[in-house]
Formats: structure tokens, sequence, C-alpha cells
């Protein structure tokens, strides 16, 4: 018995066995409105955050010259002055790190349509068989 074969082993009439993905070409990217200002407020932030960093060192350097200062009219000594300061910004610390603890919080629950806490299926559901051999139907309770 003799049989003929292709010389390409991919002209056969059914499909090869690696199916190759299909080759999808996609439109130029679009630059939107949204995208420019994201690119703006962006390069707005990183000169706030570049002009901060460079200014820290002129403002230590002029704080450490102060000898007092009149704040409601009581002259307190600089390191009071300094103590006041780092208690301030210990206190605004602690503001931002409960905003942003609670941003953290929304973002990571956020975008979830499952529920986080599942209810076990009734126990009765697989056991409730009626006395004319078809099943009863159970409602799930959900308990809120």
């Amino acid at each position: 018995m003799s049989a003929r074969f292709p010389y390409d082993p991919f002209a056969r009439p059914e499909l090869p066995d690696v199916r190759l993905p299909e080759v999808k070409f996609d439109r130029a990217p679009r630059f939107t409105f949204a995208k420019a200002l994201k690119v703006v407020l962006a390069f707005l932030a990183a000169i706030l955050v570049l002009s901060m960093i460079l200014f820290v060192p002129v403002l230590v350097g002029q704080v450490t010259r102060i000898d007092a200062i009149m704040l409601a009219g009581e002259l307190l000594p600089a390191y009071s002055f300094a103590d006041r300061l780092l208690d301030l910004f210990f206190g605004t610390f602690i503001v931002a790190s409960a905003v942003l603890s609670f941003l953290a919080a929304v973002a990571l629950s956020a975008g979830s349509d499952d529920d986080p806490f599942p209810q076990p299926l009734d126990d009765r559901r697989d056991a409730a068989t009626s006395k004319t051999g078809h099943r009863e139907l159970v409602g799930k309770v959900k308990h809120v």
C-alpha cells in the first residue's frame, strides 16, 4: 500500500499543530488633551520637587543665622522656635500619613466586584430532597 505525502508539512487540509496568534496592527497612538494635561502637571510637579530640594539648604543656612524671633509679641530664642517647628512638622507628618493610608486603602479595595466575605452554601441545599424525589429550592441567606 502506498501513500503520497506533500513535501510541505503544513500543506495538509487540517490545521497545523501549533496555532500562531493573529497579528494585529494597532493604529498610531493618539495624543489627547488628557495626556497633554498629565504631562504638563507631571512637569510642574517635578519642577516643584526640584525647587524644594534646591531651596532646603538655603533655608537651613538662613534659619541657622537667626538669634531670636518675635512671635505674638513674645521674644523666643532660636532653639525654642526650632523645637516648635519640629513639633509642627511631626504633626503634619502624622496627618499626611493618615490621609495617604486612607487613600491607599481606598485604592487597594477599589475595583473588586467579588464579595470579600462569601457566605458558605447552606448545608441543607445538598441534603434537601422532598419525599417525591426532587430537590427542594432552598434560598441562600445573606447575613448583614
